[in-house]
């Protein structure tokens, strides 16, 4: 009878230090997969295209692989100013109306877009259709800045027939914000990467 008592004794003991390590290394490798957090890992400096400006960088959590229907969402569900953006196999176009001369005046406008360095997508005239008014690109550009409502994170550049979405200017949520890294017309697909602020 007593050698099963210590039968027993001897099995709770392994099973109770093959629990604990399970436990110890469940900890490790959970530990492994978090990365390391200091002043210096957080951030990274990176040059911009436009002369040398230099802006910070969080870390990088997840990269995403979108497509185009889930990013209309996401920019649609920004403060747009009125516009509604769509990106199709075509490129994207940007849709408002306006009012001139007291008439109603559908604006579209057609880019191709691409993303660059920054993270950004520079958006790169195709095509301009304003009402029955015959305008140059450049002034229906200007026209659209000055009339106010142009949401923070589109930048309108009228003398090159350009816009960009400026990406971390989008309100995603106040610890993280997203950056393209590559827009594919073709598969309708976009890739991003979300940063920790």
């Amino acid at each position: 009878m007593r050698q099963r008592r210590n039968g027993w004794k001897w099995a709770f003991l392994f099973l109770l230090s093959l629990n604990l390590l399970i436990l110890i290394l469940g900890w490790v490798a959970v530990q492994s997969l978090i990365p390391e957090t200091s002043d210096t890992s957080t951030s990274q400096l990176e040059e911009s295209d436009n002369g040398g400006e230099v802006e910070e960088q969080g870390q990088s959590v997840a990269q995403i692989e979108t497509n185009f229907s889930q990013l209309n969402q996401l920019i649609n569900a920004q403060d747009t100013g009125g516009f509604e953006v769509v990106f199709d196999q075509q490129g994207v176009t940007l849709s408002n109306t306006y009012t001139v001369l007291g008439q109603e005046a559908g604006l579209d406008m057609r880019f191709i877009p691409e993303a660059t360095e920054q993270g950004d997508i520079r958006l790169t005239k195709e095509s301009f259709s304003f009402g029955p008014i015959n305008l140059p690109g450049p002034q229906v550009l200007e026209i659209v800045q000055s009339q106010g409502d142009v949401p923070e994170w589109l930048h309108i550049d009228p003398a090159n027939e350009m816009l960009q979405i400026e990406m971390a200017e989008m309100d995603i949520s106040e610890d993280y914000y997203m950056l393209a890294e590559s827009i594919d017309l073709e598969h309708e697909t976009a890739q991003l990467t979300l940063y920790q602020r």
